[in-house]
């Protein structure tokens, strides 16, 4: 098992730019609107196959990388602040009363 690091990006940078010069590429062949969409579903399935390959390649790299920081030092996204269920409970509530009163007084008149 391969332990590394980082992420390798430039794996999935290269891959992308193959894959988009591919899509340009397509446009500038003589095909038919069917061979066309047929090319285009084949690009759609190699380029969400190599993404997920370079996923499951770099899964454990990912998973170990630190989580984003802001400018100040702090996290970006703390999923385990309590304000974030009391910010989904709220969210909760507002749309259980929208359900229970479908029209506003100024919308009734």
């Amino acid at each position: 098992m391969n332990r590394q690091m980082k992420p390798r990006w430039h794996t999935l940078t290269v891959s992308s730019l193959v894959l988009g010069a591919a899509l340009l590429l397509e446009v500038r062949l003589p095909l038919s609107p069917a061979g066309q969409t047929w090319l285009l579903v084949l690009w759609v399935l190699l380029f969400y196959g190599a993404l997920s390959l370079w996923i499951a390649a770099n899964r454990e790299a990912l998973e170990r990388a630190p989580r984003p920081r802001d400018v100040v030092g702090r996290p970006i996204i703390d999923v385990d602040a309590p304000e974030i269920d009391q910010l989904v409970e709220k969210k909760e509530e507002a749309s259980a009363w929208a359900l229970a009163q479908p029209f506003r007084r100024s919308e009734a008149i």
